[in-house]
């Protein structure tokens, strides 16, 4: 023997042919794949935002087609179920009106046309909060007021993280059930 190396059979070398094709096709998808998503993710955030995709329009361009669902669907539970605070949409006891609840006292009342409720802050600070929009018509109405959010907390229910606005609510007016808070708001 002089040392050489035989050479493989035939069926071994077409096996390691094909995991070496195998590795550098695994390779450059590997190295493709960063600059791709990349390339796709710009393409993506430069794309206008509407494009082929639906988008809320208004009432007011669906009516002249579909004057009887808009006629049915106007002044429903569903038209009123969020707007923004005015004497037309908020149906609570504003007038200089306390109830006391998770052992807060709070209390709803106007002041230069707005609505407010004073009650307990950060770190248990009373405070007023202007209504800034109503939520639900009947038979409980809750209070949206708009504040800064440090951290989730208790704004909307017990156990409901914030989403940068917080819940008071009351009965609408002529309910028999009594006046209750959903949770503390926090400036």
């Amino acid at each position: 023997m002089s040392g050489e190396v035989p050479a493989p059979a035939p069926h071994v070398a077409d096996g390691l042919r094909a995991w070496r094709l195998l590795a550098v096709a695994s390779l450059a998808v590997i190295v493709a794949a960063p600059p791709a998503y990349l390339l796709r993710e710009r393409l993506r955030r430069a794309a206008p935002a509407d494009e082929g995709r639906p988008t809320f329009v208004g009432r007011e361009k669906c009516a002249p087609c579909h004057k009887r669902e808009i006629d049915a669907w106007r002044g429903s539970d569903h038209d009123n179920a969020m707007a923004e605070a005015a004497p037309e949409t908020v149906r609570g006891d504003f007038g200089d009106v306390s109830f006391e609840a998770h052992g807060v006292t709070s209390r709803f009342y106007r002041k230069d046309g707005k609505y407010l409720v004073r009650t307990e802050g950060p770190g248990g600070t009373m405070a007023d909060f202007e209504i800034a929009y109503t939520f639900g018509w009947r038979p409980l109405q809750q209070y949206l007021v708009r504040f800064r959010v440090a951290a989730c907390r208790r704004c909307t229910s017990p156990g409901t993280p914030s989403a940068g606005s917080g819940s008071i609510s009351t009965r609408a007016r002529g309910s028999r059930r009594t006046t209750g808070c959903t949770g503390r708001a926090t400036p």
